[in-house]
């Protein structure tokens, strides 16, 4: 099993506008930044992605910011977090300010 958790402050994507995705798409897939701002709470669930796909990152023992397009997360209709890697976990949580997301890959 490998573990990996990362946190991220919310200020840091309040100011990212729907519009610049071309801008993100290397670190979001259209469906992510669909979810992203599918509310009024755009800049914590980003951080909260954003976050995910570190932890994720970390628990594979990878470095390098081309493996952020390879990993999706995704929500099942509750809004619980899941990633596209198998036997995986993820929890995401965030207040208005941090965001904090943990994977647990079964290797």
């Amino acid at each position: 099993m490998k573990v990996g958790i990362d946190i991220a402050e919310v200020e840091k994507f309040g100011l990212i506008d729907r519009a610049e995705y071309s801008h993100w798409q290397n670190v979001f897939s259209p469906n992510e930044w669909d979810y992203i701002f599918k509310d009024s709470q755009a800049p914590q669930h980003m951080a909260g992605i954003f976050a995910a796909k570190e932890a994720v990152i970390k628990a594979l023992g990878t470095v390098g910011k081309e493996y952020f397009r390879q990993i999706e997360i995704e929500h099942d209709p509750a809004g619980a977090p899941k990633v596209n890697i198998p036997n995986s976990a993820i929890s995401i949580s965030h207040t208005k300010s941090m965001a904090i997301a943990i994977a647990i890959l079964n290797t």
